[in-house]
Order: C-alpha cells, then structure tokens, then sequence
C-alpha cells in the first residue's frame, strides 16, 4: 500500500478519531481517506485552523456512482472541509477507457518525474474559485462518466495554497493501492511527491 512508501516522511496511521484528536497538534500534514462519519463541529474547526496555521491535508475520495458508495457518502464527508478551501468532490465517476492510465499532469511539484498514473474508478473535482489568481491548481484531469450521459473532462486531482497552508484532493484511493498485477507506472512515486509537497520539503 501507499502508506509504506510515506511512512518514511514521518506519516503515520490511525484509525481513531479520538487518537487523530490527540495527534492533531503535534502534526504537520493529516491524511484522510474515504472518511466513514462526520467530524463534530469542533474538529472541522480544528481542521480549518490547522491549515491555515500553516499546515497541509491529503484529501481522498472514491466514486459514487453506485449505491453501497453513496450510502455512507465520504465525498460529502470531505466536501464539508474541502469546499470552503475552494475543491468539491463531486457525486460521480471517472473511468477511462484506454487502459485507466492518465498521462496528461501539470507542472506541478507534485506531479516531478511522474509520466504514468494508473487511475482506475474515482469521481471527479470541481474547482470553485474562478478567478485568474486563483491558487487552485488541476492537476489531472478525466472523462465523466454518470447517470446524465454528459462526458466531459474534468479534474481528479487537485491541489490548492490557502495562506501558508496546503490541500491535495485525489478522487480515487485506488490510485496508491497495490495492483493485483504488477503495474508500470509512478503511482508510488506519485504518492511521495504528494507526502513530500504536503510537507513542505
């Protein structure tokens, strides 16, 4: 898994919310996957006040385009710190049809020496600041794929600078997933630029 190519940055994991509460202030960079319940009113403030302190999140979504995803709704979950921030996780999914590969990125530090992204069924961002100073970058970019039959390309990665702080948004936690086949390609690699430009090195 991904977690054992960023463990070496001095990310750890946990799944208690009441450990997460503990650790919160000693932490430079809060990763959260496919959350399964709301954060209480005091920790989205925490959350706010840590990146704004300077601090980075990792934000990870997953597709819902099927019942059993939307049912415990992560997106909406995330979409209560994301989109103040400027990034929403949209109710939808993202496939591609030639191989689930992306290999169009920004030029973006996280995206350094990265050429092949294996992504394989995630929804798609919206960036809700449309200015030309925004500080919102796209980082990758996808087909639609949902209910309306409306295909067009949006993005599923991005990543935003709010003051000294820094969010990244990734639509699909399979993306830092071990492949059941060996894979080419830099998702790892990817995975630790990430760490890496979320903790400021």
């Amino acid at each position: 898994m991904w977690r054992e190519h960023i463990e070496p940055y001095g990310l750890t994991h946990t799944r208690s919310r009441k450990e997460f509460r503990k650790l919160l202030k000693e932490c430079n960079v809060i990763v959260i996957v496919e959350p399964h319940s709301y954060f209480t009113l005091k920790e989205t403030l925490s959350l706010f006040d840590f990146v704004l302190a300077g601090n980075s999140l990792i934000l990870v979504g997953n597709h819902h385009n099927s019942p059993r995803y939307y049912s415990y709704g992560c997106n909406e979950i995330l979409n209560v710190i994301s989109k103040p921030f400027g990034i929403r996780f949209n109710v939808d999914e993202i496939r591609f049809y030639r191989g689930n590969i992306i290999e169009n990125l920004a030029e973006h530090p996280v995206c350094r020496k990265v050429d092949l992204i294996h992504y394989w069924r995630g929804c798609s961002l919206s960036l809700l600041r449309h200015t030309k100073k925004s500080n919102i970058s796209k980082i990758a970019v996808g087909t639609r794929h949902d209910t309306s039959e409306v295909y067009r390309k949006a993005p599923v990665a991005a990543a935003v600078y709010e003051e000294k702080g820094r969010i990244f948004c990734l639509g699909d936690s399979s993306v830092w997933a071990d492949p059941r086949e060996p894979l080419k390609d830099d998702n790892f690699l990817f995975a630790e630029n990430v760490a890496k430009w979320a903790l400021q090195y």
